[in-house]
């Protein structure tokens, strides 16, 4: 008979010639977990308790032994429908074993995929072929819809982790033969399985600058950036923030007119307040400024304002995201539009406060706590400073 194709990434299918069952066609969670079950652990006898224990958790009502000799008639039912033939012999239940047998050949997407990523191949453009047919076959996690499930778990994981590890191989090769289209292509498809993975969003921003993509890259960036503070609570690593400093990268026409070139570096921006940017340049403008300080004799500090819960602890994502951006709109109205803050992390705003003595930073910085506490009045959470002076490394802790 013809082979069954059966895809378990992403989406599951079990196709047969040119009829196919899926996740819409059950009614039953319970019974398309037992055809998964079966099929991905196809030519094996499974113990009956093996099953019950994958399926059933833990003091779950009813008998699962009849509930799952029950499943397995109907299972037969719907795998039949598709026009298998001889659904008794390819789905068996004998004494306490049940087996997916080898009557019914099937061509699992996770064995293909796990093949092509395990072949060894002497030629980097072979091995790079191998690669991307196995990245094509990724079209999500294993059973994504059912990943709560303790036997769907691990399986994931591993997969998951292969993934991983053949895209920073193709990502390697591609690299070196500077296609940075493909690179482009396929990160945009990971990001999209695996949007809590910065070493993806990394490798898209990077192969975008280098294919010249300046404002995608950014764009990525921004919303990258935005996506790990206000969707996931997490502070990106110094490294995802350093690629600001390769996103805004922009190339100039040769002008000998300095006049034009001054005019064109003047912003259309009349605002007052503090300016907002992002870290790579914060710690660019940090450095410029430490070193004229030393120079000149005057004086500049950093402020680091933390928002918490009562506890200390980081308060929910969606609670402190609004909280965070109603902070940054109390800091740019408080401050000089002389001085510049940035996000530090998922809890924090780094500020730089130059031409000021350490009394008057407390001064500014207290305005932005009052500012707050006035637009917040009910809020919870709290709210704290540290102040110190841009060349020493003495903290001087402040609460509000």
């Amino acid at each position: 008979m013809d082979s069954i194709k059966v895809k378990m990434f992403g989406d599951f299918s079990l196709t047969y010639k040119n009829k196919s069952i899926n996740g819409n066609d059950m009614r039953s969670r319970k019974m398309l977990s037992l055809l998964h079950y079966l099929v991905y652990h196809h030519g094996k006898n499974i113990p009956e308790s093996e099953i019950i224990d994958a399926l059933w958790n833990a003091g779950e009502s009813g008998d699962p032994s009849n509930a799952l000799k029950t499943l397995l008639f109907r299972l037969r039912v719907l795998v039949s429908s598709i026009g298998i033939p001889n659904i008794k012999e390819i789905i068996t239940h004998r004494q306490y074993y049940f087996s997916w047998t080898s009557k019914g050949p099937v061509e699992l997407d996770t064995e293909q995929f796990e093949q092509l990523c395990k072949k060894q191949c002497s030629d980097p453009d072979e091995r790079l072929s191998c690669l991307l047919d196995a990245l094509s076959l990724y079209d999500g996690t294993f059973l994504s819809a059912f990943a709560t499930d303790l036997w769907v778990a691990p399986i994931a994981s591993f997969y998951h982790n292969m993934f991983l590890s053949a895209m920073r191989e193709a990502v390697s090769l591609l690299q070196a033969s500077g296609q940075y289209t493909e690179i482009v292509r396929l990160t945009t498809k990971a990001v999209s399985i695996d949007p809590y993975c910065e070493e993806l969003y990394i490798c898209l921003i990077r192969a975008l600058v280098a294919s010249g993509s300046y404002a995608a890259a950014e764009q990525q960036y921004d919303n990258a950036l935005n996506m790990f503070y206000d969707q996931f609570g997490t502070t990106p690593s110094e490294e995802f923030l350093d690629l600001y400093s390769l996103v805004v990268k922009t190339e100039n026409p040769i002008e000998n007119d300095l006049s034009k070139i001054k005019n064109a570096l003047i912003l259309n921006n009349e605002e007052n307040g503090a300016c907002q940017c992002e870290y790579a340049f914060f710690r660019q403008y940090y450095s410029v400024l430490r070193y004229f300080i030393s120079r000149q004799g005057t004086s500049a500090h950093l402020a680091l304002i933390t928002l918490s819960a009562q506890d200390g602890s980081v308060p929910p994502v969606k609670r402190l995201s609004s909280a965070m951006d109603s902070l940054a709109d109390c800091i740019v109205l408080s401050l000089r539009h002389t001085d510049v803050f940035t996000r530090y992390s998922v809890s924090q705003y780094l500020l730089l406060l130059p031409l000021a003595s350490y009394e008057n930073s407390c001064m500014a910085v207290g305005r932005v706590l009052r500012a707050f506490s006035k637009k917040h009045p009910r809020s919870t959470l709290k709210i704290s400073f540290t102040v110190q002076a841009a060349d020493t490394c003495d903290f001087i802790p402040f609460q509000h």
